[in-house]
This record gives structure tokens, C-alpha cells and sequence, in this order.
């Protein structure tokens, strides 16, 4: 009962405009350096849209705070559920790409695999394979499905060559609205053949996209777009929320991964027929095994984007792995002062 009064009391004081005053209180105690940063880069947002949700942001996130049962940095957790049920992703400025026809992203196998690789030809493996429920080919996460997707995922990630795009579904959109793109003079230029070079360009684009590797456990799949008639935003503190590796560039540049890489997030959904290439970089086996582990860990106790917490495990993957995660963060870390010295000369 008394925690009950305790919490009854908190959310009435959030209610009535003291939001920020109670997340600042705890900074001071309960906060990890993820979510502590975060609230500076709130203050430190320049865009009018995302300004004016500031205080629906903080009353929001401290009502989910007193709610949250996270074991890892509850704040941080409240902070992005509070931008996803306030849908406060893409209200920055339109970016303007003069001088760039193309852009390019990484995306997750898995998820390219099921939304856009045609049903036809997922049909065709079944019927080549006694046993497998064509129905199920469409059903994330069956047997079939799983079986098919292995079957793909072998084919287009040992060819070194493009995915052919008559092989892919145009129903659906290619990426949905807000998604992160950056220019395609950065991607890498073939699609990689086998598990040693797929390990190498998978780590190379998490390092230019400031992507934590153990997101994707099978790799990457490339896709690079014609941006003719689409439009594009600069990404707000709200779209950088998601990412412990976000790094808030000053407004007198554009953003930027902590790669390097600039990049836009998309106004609108981007059709499939927008689409240019698609290039396969699937990591091997050892090393998907190793994403796989550090995934497991992240999810209780969480990579903070230190790289002292980095992954560590028994095998030469789990080391390539660790590898790849501390040069992500230090990279990250070296734009982000960057940033903030540009910032502060700037004052």
C-alpha cells in the first residue's frame, strides 16, 4: 500500500507539469549514461516540431518510468516507449540532397526475406523439398519458414552477386516511414561471397552505419533506392532515442553516423519500385552463432555502447565479434565529441 500511495503521488506530481523535475531527480540515482545523455540531447534539440513536444515527452516518459518493470535502464526504456506511443518520430526540417541520386541502408535478412522475396519464389524450394507445408512458407517463424529462409539466405549470401530483383514482391513497401538512409557513394559496391567476406562487410557497414552488430543475426542485406519524388527529414533527438549509438550533430552540419556516414530518414513509405540493387552480406555460420550469443546478452543486461562492456565469449567469432562492437563505439564516441566541440565553438 505504501509504494501504491508512493507511486500514486509521483504520477500526480508528473500529471501536473512536474515531468522533467521528477526525471532529473532520477538521473541523479537510478539512471544509466545512455538514458542521462539522452536528456541532454533533448535540451540541446533545435527542431520547432520536436521542441513542442517536449513537455508531452517528459510527462509521458515519467509516467512509464514509474510503470516500467526493466531490469536493465528502465529510464532509457521509458524514454523510447514514450516516443512510440506519442509517435514523435520524423518531425525534423526537409533535408534537401541536391547532388545525390541515390541512397542505400542496411536492413535484416530476415525481415527483407519475409516481407520482400516473392511468394512464388519461396513456393518454388517448397516444391523441391518433400516435407515442407507450402502454406507455412508465408508463417514467420515455422518450420517451413525457417528452412526456406536458410535456403535463401545460403544462395544469395555465397553468389557475390546482386539479389535479381524479379525475384523480390512489389505489394509491399520496401522500408516503412522513418527509416534511416544514408548516400550511396559510402555502400560497399558487390554483394559478398561467403561467410569470411560476408563477416567483413557486415562488420565494415555496422562501422559506417554506427549499427550495434549483434542486431542483426544474419548480416545484413544492402538496398540502395532511386530518390526521385521521395521525400526526406533531417532525424530529430526523438528518432535518436532508439540508439544508444545515435550521434546528435550540431544543425550548422549535416547528421551523421557516428561512421561518419550522413544520414535522412524517409518522409513516407518507399515503394518496391524505387528499389535499384540489393546486395547480400550474410555472415557465416561461427559468426552468426557468436551475434546470436551476444544478442542473448544484450537482452539482460544491455551493451551500453562502452566498449569495455563489449562481448566476450570462448570461440575466435566471439573475439572477432568484440572486436567489432569496441570499433563501432569508439568510432561513435569520436564523432560524438567531435559534435559537441563543434557545438561548443560554435557558442
Amino acid at each position: 500500500p505504501q509504494e501504491l500511495a508512493r507511486k500514486a503521488r509521483l504520477g500526480w506530481r508528473i500529471r501536473s507539469g512536474g515531468g522533467r523535475s521528477f526525471l532529473n531527480e532520477v538521473t541523479k540515482t537510478n539512471a544509466e549514461p545512455v538514458s542521462q545523455r539522452k536528456l541532454k540531447e533533448l535540451d540541446k534539440e533545435t527542431s520547432p516540431k520536436a521542441k513542442a513536444k517536449k513537455s508531452t515527452f517528459e510527462t509521458a516518459t515519467g509516467t512509464n518510468y514509474l510503470d516500467s518493470t526493466d531490469k536493465r535502464d528502465a529510464l532509457l526504456g521509458a524514454m523510447q516507449k514514450a516516443v512510440q506511443e506519442l509517435n514523435l518520430t520524423g518531425l525534423g526540417r526537409n533535408e534537401s540532397l541536391a547532388g545525390v541520386s541515390s541512397l542505400s541502408r542496411g536492413t535484416s535478412p530476415k525481415g527483407f526475406f519475409h516481407n520482400n522475396v516473392s511468394k512464388g519464389w519461396k513456393e518454388q524450394v517448397v516444391n523441391r523439398h518433400p516435407g515442407l507445408v507450402k502454406d507455412d512458407v508465408v508463417v514467420w517463424g515455422s518450420d517451413t519458414w525457417k528452412a526456406v529462409f536458410a535456403k535463401w539466405a545460403e544462395t544469395v549470401g555465397s553468389s557475390g552477386n546482386d539479389i535479381a530483383l524479379d525475384t523480390l514482391e512489389g505489394s509491399l513497401p520496401l522500408q516503412g516511414a522513418n527509416s534511416w538512409w544514408t548516400p550511396s557513394d559510402l555502400r560497399i559496391t558487390k554483394s559478398s561471397k561467403g561467410g569470411i567476406e560476408g563477416n567483413k562487410n557486415f562488420i565494415n557497414m555496422c562501422e559506417i552505419l554506427a549499427l550495434a552488430p549483434e542486431w542483426y543475426s544474419d548480416g545484413l542485406i544492402q538496398v540502395e533506392i532511386d530518390i526521385s519524388g521521395i521525400e526526406f527529414v533531417r532525424p530529430t533527438v526523438f528518432d535518436g532515442m532508439m540508439s544508444a549509438l545515435w550521434v546528435q550533430q550540431p544543425d550548422s552540419v549535416h547528421a551523421a553516423t557516428g561512421g561518419g556516414a550522413r544520414e535522412v530518414l524517409n518522409k513516407k513509405a518507399i515503394p518496391m519500385s524505387a528499389l535499384t540493387r540489393a546486395m547480400a552480406h550474410v555472415t557465416g555460420e561461427d559468426f552468426s552463432k557468436a551475434l546470436a550469443r551476444a544478442a542473448q546478452a544484450n537482452n539482460s543486461t544491455g551493451w551500453s555502447e562502452n566498449p569495455d562492456d563489449a562481448h566476450s565469449g570462448p570461440t575466435p567469432s566471439d573475439q572477432e565479434l568484440r572486436d567489432a562492437q569496441q570499433s563501432v563505439a569508439n568510432k561513435t564516441q569520436t564523432s560524438r565529441a567531435a559534435a559537441d566541440d563543434s557545438r561548443r565553438d560554435r557558442s
